[in-house]
């Protein structure tokens, strides 16, 4: 087996650097090269502090240390069963960072090819996995991904959105992965799953999560001299604007869907904002669910190698489950979180076929929207503040230019991120500023904390402002 890489502190190796988050789950960082262990440590950590171990060099170290202790008679007997136990307890899955970038369709093809096979490989390794057969579990759903994208690069849009539909359906009530979405991982972490809150944490932070209003945004980019200041400026187009609509992740050229993110900060990727650009101006509104809007089911692509670790690090029966159904559904997070660096805007955007086809069938299951993470995050550690929402618009036609799907939001007015002064003392705060204030972003060229941020300040100013029914103001 391919040896990995983890960041072990000088002064405590007993202790490899782990990836805590806020429910006190945990899993050891590991990596498939010394080189991308190392560009991780510089780029979080200090490394004067920190030295880069082989996983197998430091599984050595630590049983050495063990075994000076012990009769000589049973240094022997340790080494197998230590192993034996480490196997068996080992649930990590390792390589799997997200999201990848290609160069063309071509390497698209088969780098997803090459993913999924080592997927199943990882998989089929662990004892663990293998015997409650999440193995065989696993080829199945990548075999289905691999005869759905097959049929839709073929042009068979029939066939190819049958397979999606099959895979969708093997994840009908598994409530981690489809659930409404006042209750989705994806928006409110483990709050809403009483079995996973942590000990350490008090009972009322988890009931604070769970009761607190998530916050939505969404934001445009448009000439520096225009200026949007309705709502109407800032929401998906109307019907009778459809053909504007481009070939996007997960909506096709001519249909209309509702791209939201939970922080001002991942849109402007999304919109890829550049700041240094004096010709544009970025605009955001904040979006609020009524109770209408809490109860729309969301499938749940949010879903990370750190995720899948930390939930199987802690050894109960359902955190075990959990990891899981994270694992069953994993295969379709990573063939949709593809970037193809290609310049050419009317190539096939083969990348986006399959996220494409959810969208299309995902009604069959019941689910009217999708979270995911930001390909446009530098790795699959921007959880929580690079999760986006999709919500198809599939009810317009002639006579109805806006979804009803919009009566399930009430938005603000869109404001201009360097057109305001932004008062840092709000008296409300986003979710994300409410319950990760030590959440760090790339900016610039370096880590900062979010809450020091602008976008963060942005996200507080706009959800302290005026709140309207945008079917209200429609109807008018």
């Amino acid at each position: 087996m391919k040896n990995k890489y983890i960041i072990v502190n000088k002064e405590d190796r007993y202790n490899p650097l782990r990836l805590i988050d806020t429910n006190n789950n945990s899993g050891i960082l590991c990596f498939d090269t010394e080189k991308e262990a190392a560009t991780f440590l510089e780029r979080k950590y200090n490394s004067i502090d920190f030295c880069i171990m082989a996983e197998e060099d430091w599984t050595n170290t630590m049983q050495r240390i063990v075994q000076c202790k012990l009769p000589k008679d049973l240094v022997e007997f340790t080494n197998e069963v230590s192993f034996s136990s480490r196997e068996k307890r080992d649930t990590n899955i390792n390589g799997f960072v997200l999201p990848i970038s290609v160069a063309n369709n071509e390497e698209y093809i088969s780098r997803l090819e090459e993913r999924l096979n080592a997927f199943q490989q990882e998989i089929a390794a662990k004892p663990c996995f293998k015997e409650v057969g999440l193995d065989g579990e696993v080829n199945k759903n990548c075999n289905l991904i691999c005869l759905a994208l097959a049929e839709l690069m073929a042009g068979d849009e029939k066939l190819g959105d049958a397979w999606v539909a099959e895979l969708l359906k093997g994840y009908e009530g598994n409530k981690f992965v489809i659930s409404c979405l006042d209750e989705s991982y994806a928006f409110r972490g483990l709050s809403p799953y009483e079995l996973l809150h942590s000990p350490n944490i008090e009972p009322e932070h988890y009931d604070e999560m769970c009761k607190y209003d998530l916050s939505f945004y969404r934001a445009r980019v448009v000439e520096k001299e225009v200026s949007l200041s309705e709502i109407v400026d800032i929401i998906s187009l109307p019907f009778s604007k459809r053909s504007l609509s481009g070939n996007l992740r997960f909506s096709v050229q001519g249909e209309i869907c509702l791209y939201l993110g939970v922080t001002s900060y991942v849109c402007a990727h999304e919109c890829q904002w550049d700041d240094n650009d004096e010709t544009k101006a970025l605009y955001v509104s904040a979006f609020k669910c009524n109770d209408k809007g809490k109860k729309l089911k969301i499938l749940n692509l949010a879903i990370s190698e750190p995720l899948i670790n930390g939930i199987g690090h802690v050894n109960t029966s359902y955190h075990k489950i959990l990891q899981h159904e994270m694992i069953k559904v994993f295969p379709l997070v990573i063939a949709t979180s593809f970037t193809v660096d290609h310049g050419d805007e009317n190539r096939q955007k083969i990348e986006y076929l399959l996220s494409q086809s959810i969208i299309r069938v995902m009604k069959q299951s019941g689910v009217e929207g999708v979270a995911y993470l930001s390909r446009r995050g530098e790795d699959d550690f921007q959880y929580p503040i690079g999760v986006n929402l999709a919500i198809p618009m599939n009810d317009v036609c002639e006579g109805k230019e806006y979804s009803d799907l919009y009566g399930c939001f009430t938005c603000t007015k869109p404001v201009s991120l360097l057109g305001i002064n932004i008062d840092s003392n709000a008296n409300k705060r986003s979710y994300i500023n409410q319950f990760y204030p030590n959440t760090k972003i790339l900016y610039k060229g370096e880590n900062v904390l979010y809450k020091n941020n602008c976008f963060s300040k942005l996200d507080d100013y706009l959800i302290n402002q005026n709140f309207c029914e945008f079917m209200r103001l429609v109807q008018q």
